[in-house]
């Protein structure tokens, strides 16, 4: 099929609009596309003309919207209706690109700007009528927003935003969804840097409870990871040492499952991060066990499991600085 090509001035105005509307629209996804590639100058680029185009055509709508002195005819009825439905689809768009772009400035380190994109994202969303108050992608953005301000070191104000997902997470997703789960993570972070840490094991602790009985691959390093801040938060608490042994266990347990799963199938750096974390949750782990192995070593049935144990962890960590060319500090642990 063949396509004709037209002129501008073979437009009337209303085609003219369309027009920018969507090459507004195609600039935003060739932006997305080049988000998803990790070229962030480059989305950036087409992120910022899409929304000047967008904007533009905002501004154009307002300055047709009648005015107080109009007839209040049905046509001037139908005109301004027409006008306000054009302007809210506007607007969404402009908060859809602004969100983007956060996410762009937040992966360039601008974490200021990514703040402020976010904030003028929720705004503008704010003030669409469409957009009901806890709608679930306003949710998603403010959860993107508390992971950014988390990652500024401003606890409250993230926690301030996370706390408002957690109803349109629970009534979109079910209250045993991951989304919730990863929400509740997110949260018990926020609450230990803050040293609320029993509001963080709270969090964890129903996070836990939440995947419990979902599995999958991507599910064990989730599990893996929550289980060792759960052991840390309780070591914080000054807990039980056994209990944050515990904790331990599974993390590196879940964890291990989940590198073998994707040995050979990802990036050696992606491998090797993977693996030097779990060499870290080990090394905290060993000293766990020294120190209930000092507390229980009266208990020869006990020291003599709690030796076949460190024994055992000593073996992996071996194994995993052997994978790293570490040889001095494998002999060591094999020693």
């Amino acid at each position: 099929m063949r396509l004709k090509i037209m002129s501008a001035s073979s437009f009337d105005h209303d085609d003219a609009d369309d027009a920018t509307l969507l090459e507004a629209q195609c600039l935003f996804h060739l932006g997305h596309a080049e988000e998803v590639r990790s070229q962030h100058e480059q989305a950036k680029h087409y992120y910022v003309i899409a929304l000047q185009r967008f904007q533009a055509e905002g501004k154009q709508k307002v300055a047709k919207l009648p005015h107080g002195d109009d007839d209040g005819s049905s046509e001037s009825v139908y005109v301004e209706g027409k006008l306000l439905v054009e302007l809210e689809a506007i607007n969404l768009w402009t908060a859809r690109i602004l969100r983007h772009m956060a996410r762009i400035h937040k992966g360039m380190g601008s974490v200021e700007n990514a703040v402020s994109c976010y904030e003028e994202s929720l705004r503008i969303r704010s003030q669409c009528k469409t957009v009901k108050k806890k709608n679930v992608n306003s949710a998603v953005i403010k959860h993107e927003l508390g992971i950014c301000l988390y990652g500024a070191q401003k606890y409250d104000s993230s926690l301030e935003y996370l706390a408002q997902c957690v109803l349109p997470y629970v009534t979109r997703y079910g209250k045993n969804s991951v989304e919730v789960a990863d929400l509740l993570s997110d949260m018990g972070k926020a609450f230990s840097m803050i040293s609320k840490y029993e509001k963080s094991v709270q969090c964890f602790d129903k996070a836990l409870y939440y995947l419990e009985y979902r599995d999958g691959i991507t599910l064990k390093e989730k599990k893996g990871l929550l289980h060792r801040q759960v052991a840390d938060t309780i070591m914080c608490l000054g807990g039980d040492v056994m209990e944050a042994l515990e904790h331990y266990r599974s993390s590196v347990s879940f964890l291990e499952e989940f590198n073998e799963s994707h040995r050979g199938r990802t990036s050696v750096v992606e491998t090797n991060s993977s693996d030097k974390q779990l060499l870290i949750y080990y090394s905290e782990m060993l000293a766990l066990l020294r120190q209930t192995f000092d507390v229980n070593k009266m208990d020869p049935n006990v020291e003599i499991e709690l030796t076949n144990e460190i024994g055992d962890v000593l073996h992996r960590m071996g194994n995993l600085h052997a994978t790293f060319g570490n040889y001095d500090e494998a002999l060591a642990c094999f020693s």
